[in-house]
């Protein structure tokens, strides 16, 4: 098990995490054939997005659209402003999620051609710890 961090710098935000995930495969021995990701907080998340160097996806703009950037949520009657706050980006993360399942071989993430391990990022910027186990 290896922990990384990746630091975000916007508030909204698509991280390529691609490179960064096959560089630590490729210098540790992989004990077996599935490499787990994990995110450890609420308000980023982990996904597998295509991207294509000759169109722009406008990922987050996508997401924001189910759940607008400012709800209009009161706070909680345990007087607990922050969940208030939080709320949208909680919502957002939970509904791409925190966990990355993807097989390996020969030390490398087999992805498709187009495909990217990305962070996506709904309250930044932030430091983001990210939990890697090849089993």
């Amino acid at each position: 098990m290896e922990i990384f961090t990746v630091e975000t710098e916007q508030e909204r935000q698509v991280v390529d995490l691609t490179d960064k995930v096959n560089e630590i495969i490729g210098h540790h021995p992989v004990k077996g054939e599935m490499c787990h990701l994990f995110i450890r907080h609420t308000t980023a998340a982990l996904t597998i997005v295509p991207i294509d160097p000759k169109r722009e996806l406008d990922l987050i703009g996508m997401i924001e659209a189910m759940v607008p950037h400012h709800l209009h949520v009161k706070a909680s009657q345990n007087g607990h402003d922050h969940v208030a706050t939080y709320l949208p980006a909680d919502i957002l993360a939970s509904f791409v999620g925190s966990t990355l399942a993807i097989p390996v071989k020969n030390k490398k993430l087999m992805l498709g051609d187009f495909q990217r391990v990305v962070l996506l990022e709904f309250a930044g910027p932030s430091k983001r710890e990210i939990v890697y186990i090849c089993a």
